[in-house]
């Protein structure tokens, strides 16, 4: 489609265009194919989600190492303010966590204000797997 002139920013009623889309449905191969055509990497869904938010919600860590190959915003943040590194945390993709922490991701300053103990003495999965990334990265 895309080499019959099919807009490659296409977008539904919800802002979601065909990248956002993709990225959520983990797929790699329809992504590159899009980057290719120069979809918008950074492109938001009417609440302000992005690609990458998209593919770390879903875990998808194939398509997030795409998305940042292609300079996609690590930091970008939705309307409410969370990040791809929070959802991936808070789904509890520890592989995610990590490659987002290797691409400089950032916390929230909202989460960066609970002390350590208090992650520690909740131990859901989304706190033991940034703990466990984040442990790692801060280690000498």
């Amino acid at each position: 489609m895309l080499a019959r002139g099919a807009y490659v920013e296409a977008s539904l009623e919800e802002g979601e265009t065909p990248l956002i889309v993709a990225a959520y449905h983990t797929s790699p191969a329809i992504t590159t194919t899009l980057l290719q055509h120069r979809a918008q990497v950074n492109a938001r869904r009417n609440d302000g989600a992005t690609p990458l938010i998209m593919a770390a919600n879903r875990g998808h860590t194939e398509t997030l190492e795409l998305l940042l190959a292609s300079r996609a915003e690590v930091n970008a943040a939705m309307h409410d303010g969370v990040t791809p590194l929070q959802r991936a945390a808070d789904k509890g993709h520890v592989a995610v966590v990590s490659v987002l922490l290797h691409a400089r991701a950032q916390a929230p300053p909202h989460q960066t204000a609970p002390a350590r103990p208090q992650l520690a003495s909740a131990p859901a999965p989304a706190n033991q797997a940034l703990l466990v990334c984040a442990s790692s990265h801060l280690a000498p």
